[in-house]
């Protein structure tokens, strides 16, 4: 049996940024990860990083921090990581209200011009917003390859069961003195398995990736208003919570909810959706061919030069909270094990979070930080 200082459950960018932190801290930090090849939410995110975001004091804090943070990203881990600037479309539909951004607001006839791809006549307008991006699998590779470079240690096997001081794998069975769980949507499972109940819920999301293609997107689009924040929202009631803890369907659910968006990366592909769908069982399997055709039946009209592409249909757990915020900190039963997990907006906030994490508990005391308490997975009723 291998101690450890940390180990850190999940290599997506969560746990990869996690991980890194704390072994440039000067922990001794192993990072257990069941999948060779990225896979859930990291795999299959856009990589988008609104670094304009933040509804409040915290969330624009962590904005600016993670902005800055990404300035010197590259030449910390000693790897480019491909970050680029990248106009951001916020599409407004007919008849909605188009609110009040941090941007220009455009004509559908502006929003097509800057934007050929785009439909004009399927839109309001649209807001022009300053934005970011980054490959979330070129991003994770980066700190995974970082992480071992200050020599850490990536184990690839499957968390089944935590305890204190104590992570039993597929595999073996590993100790540490703190264990940070960052498995995403995969989190509550492995929590449940565990006998640990939080609020942490998720989404089957369902993204199409394309081929590499000679279409141009120039921006990146997306709604202006997110049907996945406000299935979201809903799902989380305490209404629902025995449908959660029983794995059980919950009917006025049962259908999918789609937001129209595309990015194009750096060698050419498109990830196109995406499709968000509500079941309490992790290892559900959605109707994806039906789920697909009904995904292109609304790109068709927003952006219909990308509905004859050639690619596959994704699909992977997303995590989240009842207030959208992640969930860092330790469990109120177990002060050794800690979540950092369930974030909405990963590609701004993970950085420096990560970063502010593995300072609190390099300090021969734990630093208090006022952003990281707020963030506590004990600011729910635990039960």
């Amino acid at each position: 049996m291998t101690a450890y200082d940390w180990l850190v459950v999940g290599a997506g960018i969560t746990g990869a940024a996690l991980a890194y932190e704390l072994q440039k801290a000067g922990f001794k930090v192993g990072l257990i990860e069941p999948n060779p090849d990225l896979q859930g939410g990291s795999r299959w995110g856009y990589g988008g990083i609104p670094y304009w975001a933040g509804s409040d004091l915290v969330t624009q804090t962590i904005s600016a921090q993670g902005w800055q943070k990404y300035q010197g990203l590259s030449e910390d881990l000693g790897i480019d990581i491909g970050l680029r600037e990248l106009p951001l479309l916020l599409t407004i539909a007919p008849e909605q209200d188009s609110g009040t951004m941090p941007g220009n607001l455009l004509s559908p006839d502006q929003a097509a011009q800057l934007e050929p791809l785009l439909n004009p006549r399927a839109i309001a307008g649209a807001w022009l917003l300053n934005h970011a991006h980054v490959s979330p699998v070129q991003l994770c590779e980066a700190y995974i390859q970082a992480f071992q470079t200050r020599g850490g240690k990536l184990i690839f096997a499957k968390a089944q069961q935590i305890s204190t001081h104590k992570i039993l794998t597929d595999q073996t069975s590993l100790a540490a003195d703190q264990i940070a769980i960052c498995s995403g949507g995969w989190s509550r499972e492995l929590l449940a398995r565990s006998r640990f109940q939080v609020k942490l819920y998720f989404t089957h999301c369902e993204v199409f990736e394309s081929d590499p293609t000679d279409l141009e997107l120039r921006c990146m689009v997306m709604p202006l208003t997110s049907n996945r924040l406000d299935l979201e929202r809903q799902i989380s009631q305490a209404a629902y919570e025995t449908n959660w803890q029983q794995q059980r369907l919950i009917p006025t659910f049962d259908q999918i909810s789609i937001d129209v968006g595309a990015v194009q990366f750096s060698d050419r592909s498109l990830k196109i959706g995406q499709s968000s769908y509500i079941h309490p069982d992790p290892n559900f399997t959605p109707d994806l061919d039906s789920h697909q055709i009904a995904l292109f039946e609304q790109v068709k009209w927003v952006l219909p030069g990308l509905t004859t592409l050639k690619g596959t249909y994704h699909h992977c757990l997303v995590g989240f909270s009842p207030d959208a915020l992640p969930l860092i900190g330790a469990l109120p039963q177990e002060p050794n094990i800690h979540l950092f997990t369930s974030f909405t907006t990963p590609m701004i906030y993970a950085p420096p979070l990560a970063e502010r994490f593995a300072q609190r508990f390099a300090a021969s005391f734990r630093q208090a930080d006022p952003i990281l308490d707020r963030l506590s997975p004990q600011r729910f009723d635990q039960t």
